[in-house]
């Protein structure tokens, strides 16, 4: 019995064009072979959704300042109305680091897969959780002290 040796065929990397018009600038035109317009479809499809995360953060952000604002006849309403104007104001800068981190990840994610790389994400994700974790708790915290 002869053993074969077992080829690996190794991607190929694309064919990048530029195009040279203004309605096209910043684009790059890719050879679509093998995975590679499935991946960058892909890609597109995540920074919709670390946008969505964005939108949503924003509104809980906005809907939490004007929930607060509702109840300022009690007789401790402007440390409530304070503490929310600082709480939804929290939620819209933590929506603002999502939409930016989702961009920079879209962009490095476009260029690593045109080098036939894929950057696998734990920091944009680790730090979007944990600051949406804290803000949770310690909204639950406030209407729980209503």
């Amino acid at each position: 019995m002869s053993r074969r040796a077992s080829t690996v065929l190794a991607p190929v990397r694309p064919s990048i064009k530029k195009p040279n018009t203004f309605y096209n600038y910043g684009a790059l035109f890719l050879e679509n072979k093998g995975t590679i317009a499935r991946d960058h479809l892909a890609s597109e499809r995540t920074f919709l959704a670390w946008l969505r995360t964005s939108i949503s953060l924003a509104s809980i952000g906005v809907g939490l300042t004007q929930l607060l604002k509702l109840g300022e006849d009690s007789s401790n309403s402007p440390n409530i109305i304070c503490v929310g104007k600082a709480m939804g104001l929290c939620f819209i800068a933590l929506a603002a680091v999502t939409l930016a981190i989702g961009g920079f990840r879209y962009f490095t994610v476009q260029h690593m897969l045109t080098q036939n790389k894929f950057p696998a994400s734990v920091g944009g994700i680790c730090v979007v959780s944990l600051f949406a974790a804290v803000l949770s708790i310690a909204t639950f915290a406030m209407v729980l002290r209503l």
